[in-house]
């Protein structure tokens, strides 16, 4: 998404929004997702974003669990300090063991950090920790290794360039620092302010949840108003229109 201004503010408001209410709903039940990724965001008919494949979600409703399962980019710093668990076959075909980790466990942390890098990532157009081999079209397994022993070891500290990322996007640099922060206690999301305080950020100021959740639960691709920077995004009608405000029936 190599945009900028209204474009990705509306681009991220749309996916992002609708992406924090579907964690809220599976962070409330004890699963972790653990697997958010661009490919696994879809658009329904009318427009709003829906997360797809839930095969990696763990089940921390009796405590924290373990694990590395996910996506190489994608990871949170505590999934990479996980022992791996041998739950599935797709952890083995993703992930090696780091010899010098503390084995860690988590509940529901890693999502918030994955919706941070996918914010970066649909932003720039670039990933925030550095390229995958996936994205360097590498195929030899010796140099997959070293791309993602690069990339895991820039994740572990939360190093990465936030100079790439829009500065006229209000607030967007703010989010994606505050989802993408190693401390698990200070990380937006899930520190004590939990999702009230995430969907408070000055990213989606003006931004009208409950309309949102109605129109998302209802599946009748109800007309929602999401007032951002001047605009107004309605959602409606099988897509998603920008208009000024004052140009909006739903807003007049």
């Amino acid at each position: 998404m190599k945009t900028c201004g209204h474009a990705i503010a509306v681009a991220i408001l749309v996916s992002a929004s609708a992406i924090v209410l579907a964690l809220e709903h599976l962070h409330r039940r004890g699963f972790v997702y653990r697997d958010l990724k661009d490919r696994n965001v879809l658009l329904d008919a009318t427009g709003q974003a829906r997360i797809a494949d839930f095969g990696l979600a763990g089940d921390v409703s009796h405590g924290p669990i373990g694990g590395k399962m996910g996506t190489v980019g994608y990871h949170a710093p505590e999934q990479l300090r996980s022992k791996s668990h041998k739950d599935t076959e797709e952890e083995e075909e993703h992930h090696d063991e780091d010899e010098d980790d503390k084995h860690t466990t988590y509940t529901t942390e890693p999502d918030f950090w994955t919706l941070g890098v996918c914010a970066y990532h649909w932003s720039c157009g670039y990933m925030p920790f550095g390229p995958t081999e996936e994205e360097e079209g590498v195929k030899k397994d010796k140099e997959k290794k070293k791309i993602k022993k690069r990339v895991n070891k820039h994740i572990k500290k939360g190093k990465y360039d936030d100079g790439q990322l829009p500065s006229e996007v209000a607030g967007l640099g703010s989010l994606c620092k505050g989802l993408m922060t190693v401390d698990r206690e200070q990380r937006l999301g899930s520190d004590a302010g939990g999702f009230a305080k995430l969907r408070a950020h000055e990213f989606f100021a003006g931004f009208e949840w409950d309309a949102l959740a109605a129109g998302a639960g209802g599946g009748q691709g109800m007309p929602f108003h999401a007032r951002n920077r001047g605009l107004c995004i309605c959602l409606a009608g099988g897509g998603h229109r920008q208009l000024r405000r004052g140009e909006c029936e739903g807003c007049a």
